[in-house]
């Protein structure tokens, strides 16, 4: 509402009288504009508004996509033969456009995706920086991330220093590409990797399982890049498992390079905890005091560089191996770590059925002993104070 009501002060319209159709077009133009940049309304001209709207265009790709989305939902909220709006109707299409607006700017994400792949080197997941580089050099706004930037989001593989290259699920779903923030959301790019491990989770139904149970249900994923694994990725499936104790956790580290090795254009590469730190370019710019955009001088250097470089890999016809350009880490991360085995406190399978209850019997009078006695002695130290009790 705030948003709103400092758009149509930009305007200098009034929020009590109702406005014509072209100005409504306007102020949802302008808050659209604010809402995706995160610019601040309160400091804006009219003229400043305007020159902003005429460029977004060029600085959010998806902006002729947006327009025409807003104008849906206002079409649904404000029927075509009301001519004009006030500003509870404006207030409500905004809100709507709020809720449905990550849902709409998957697609543009996805627009980025395709244009990745098209760059990706031997269907690796990875972007050779150099051609990163390249829409950027060649006039587009997008694209135009430092590799200082790149390497802080975990974003860039530089397993090969000289010829570094962008991870490209890593940069999608990187806070480089969030839009609409606010002191309490952002609006990112969906990780298309959770759809595959919740349709892992929900097929394996535990939060680990057998190698051989994960490699059968590979075929049925929903991804249409992958239907089989390489050996190779079925002996590391083996290897985590004898890791712990025959099975794989689903959810500790070593899975998810696991994931991202088998799906390089779906799962992000699990950086080790501590060694990224996801950031929106401002913030990155407040903690580093580095511009997160490469100079077109870094720019051509990352170009110049790949035109002199030994075609390592150029006589390799088809995709390569994710393990053919960045290693194997046996770096794993648990959320829980299993405990270890106990000892067995069962009675043993020859004791009789009176022994066993004697024994609970027993079990159940000591207990029941000891709970009277702790509650006299509590009792007789409640002018004491509290104990300190862990449940």
């Amino acid at each position: 509402m705030s948003r709103l009501g400092a758009v149509f002060n930009v305007h200098k319209l009034s929020v009590t009288s109702p406005i014509s159709k072209a100005d409504a077009t306007e102020v949802l133009d302008t808050y659209m504009m604010a809402y995706i940049l995160g610019e601040n309304l309160n400091n804006m001209t009219l003229e400043s508004a305007r020159e902003s709207n005429a460029a977004m265009p060029e600085v959010f790709l998806a902006w002729n996509d947006t327009q025409k989305f807003v104008e849906g939902v206002r079409k649904t909220i404000i029927k075509d033969e009301v001519d004009g709006a006030d500003f509870a109707s404006l207030a409500a299409v905004v809100e709507a456009v709020g809720e449905q607006f990550g849902t709409f700017q998957d697609l543009e994400c996805r627009q980025m995706k395709d244009s990745l792949v098209k760059m990706e080197y031997k269907g690796t997941g990875r972007v050779p920086l150099s051609e990163f580089y390249k829409p950027a050099l060649e006039g587009s706004w997008t694209f135009q991330e430092s590799s200082s930037y790149l390497r802080s989001l975990g974003a860039l593989d530089e397993t090969d220093a000289n010829h570094p290259s962008v991870l490209m699920v890593n940069y999608i779903i990187s806070h480089s590409n969030c839009i609409a923030s606010s002191g309490f959301y952002s609006v990112c790019c969906k990780n298309e990797c959770e759809g595959l491990m919740g349709h892992l989770e929900e097929k394996i139904g535990t939060p680990e399982a057998k190698p051989s149970t994960i490699a059968d249900l590979i075929p049925s994923m929903p991804a249409p890049s992958v239907t089989t694994v390489s050996s190779r990725l079925l002996t590391r499936l083996d290897e985590i498992a004898a890791a712990h104790s025959g099975t794989v956790p689903l959810h500790g580290r070593l899975f998810a390079q696991w994931m991202h090795y088998v799906y390089p254009r779906e799962c992000p590469y699990p950086h080790i905890s501590g060694t990224t730190a996801g950031r929106l370019p401002d913030e990155w710019m407040e903690v580093s005091g580095d511009d997160g955009t490469a100079t077109e001088e870094e720019m051509r250097e990352h170009v110049a560089k790949a035109a002199n470089a030994p075609a390592k890999f150029r006589a390799v016809k088809g995709d390569l191996a994710v393990e053919d350009l960045m290693p194997w880490s046996n770096e794993e991360e648990l959320i829980i770590v299993k405990p270890a085995a106990t000892e067995d406190l069962r009675p043993a399978s020859s004791m009789s059925a009176s022994l066993r209850s004697i024994a609970l019997l027993a079990a159940s009078g000591s207990l029941a002993y000891a709970a009277i006695q702790s509650l006299q002695s509590g009792m007789k130290a409640a002018s004491i104070g509290n104990e300190k009790c862990m449940v």
